[in-house]
């Protein structure tokens, strides 16, 4: 496992804690493993990670983005909405959903939610494909969503995630 940074708890190889790199691909691997081979490591020390995580590197809204250790600040001075909002939605539909297909219920499926919710919240882009404002005017970022908006309302069983905000999506 890489070792923990002592400031942040973050797990650390790198100076910087990339979204697409470490909390998409790589965390969720390392929280799974530990699911299945050291709880102790899961309820502690990547629990940990997780509740600094989302504080370090929350930009918009909770949506993260990538986080200097060094410097204790964002790699980028300037917000790319664009960015960010991509790499929320690979964040959920790489690392997140598959945590929570093996853990259900847990800080990450909490995780989970709020990063689908601020998305859907900060819709803006119009589509002629849709009934309202999509998250995104990226396809990626949309269909990263309608997986976990599908997920969530059939294993969470509340019906807002695909009454309300699967309808964006259907064409007018």
């Amino acid at each position: 496992m890489a070792r923990k940074d002592e400031s942040t708890s973050l797990l650390r190889d790198a100076t910087v804690w990339q979204i697409e790199v470490h909390v998409a691909r790589l965390f969720p691997q390392t929280v799974i493993a530990a699911h299945r081979t050291d709880p102790l490591a899961l309820d502690g020390l990547l629990s940990e990670t997780l509740r600094d995580e989302a504080r370090l590197t929350s930009r918009i809204e909770r949506l993260p983005d990538d986080y200097d250790l060094d410097s204790s600040s964002f790699v980028r001075t300037i917000v790319d909405t664009n960015k960010i909002r991509l790499q929320a939605s690979r964040y959920i539909a790489r690392g997140l959903l598959p945590i929570t297909y093996v853990l259900g219920t847990s800080p990450w499926s909490t995780r989970l939610e709020c990063l689908v919710e601020d998305l859907c919240a900060l819709a803006e882009p119009e589509s002629p494909f849709s009934m309202g404002p999509v998250p995104s005017g990226d396809s990626e970022v949309n269909g990263n969503l309608l997986v976990a908006l599908i997920w969530m309302g059939q294993e969470i069983g509340d019906s807002k995630y695909i009454q309300s905000e699967v309808a964006r999506f259907e064409k007018a």
